[in-house]
């Protein structure tokens, strides 16, 4: 949470059993969030670096984390009744972020951005892999970028 709140960005907006989602939309331009989210993955991903480092001996394994990063319009607010009430986000944008950390599983990388969210912020690193995807809830494919660690970023 700490990276993203460094990077400008709203950490535990909504915990999921093993995750957690981020806003970024609290700089000026679309472009200035979405690098923010970029700069927050790979300072998540030193961390994970670390952790595992100081861990090793106790675990006998590492830990891998899933980053996907997509950008677009959400709806956030207070959702629930009673007890049960959380901050979250919904929409397309959060779906399709959603579905790019599951496709990190499949692809054996940590960080899967949309192509437009890498094209808008004009990285010069190049990704691992560029390629179509077929995303559950949108009808037509998208093309995302891979990136086999999230701290190589370039950014």
């Amino acid at each position: 949470i700490r990276a993203v709140e460094r990077s400008r960005g709203l950490g535990d907006v909504y915990k999921r059993q093993d995750g957690i989602m981020a806003i970024f939309s609290q700089n000026k331009s679309l472009k200035e969030n979405c690098r923010a989210a970029l700069l927050a993955s790979k300072q998540i991903s030193h961390g994970m670096e670390a952790l595992n480092l100081e861990s090793e001996d106790d675990f006998n394994a590492s830990l891998r984390i899933g980053i996907g990063i997509h950008a677009g319009t959400s709806i956030v607010g207070e959702l629930g009744h009673g007890d049960a009430i959380a901050e979250t986000a919904i929409g397309e944008c959060v779906n399709v972020a959603s579905r790019l950390e599951q496709l990190t599983k499949d692809e054996g990388c940590e960080l899967i951005v949309s192509a437009d969210l890498y094209d808008m912020c004009e990285l010069t690193q190049k990704p691992l892999k560029r390629k179509e995807v077929k995303v559950r809830g949108k009808i037509d494919p998208i093309t995302v970028c891979i990136f086999n660690e999230a701290k190589d970023l370039a950014i």
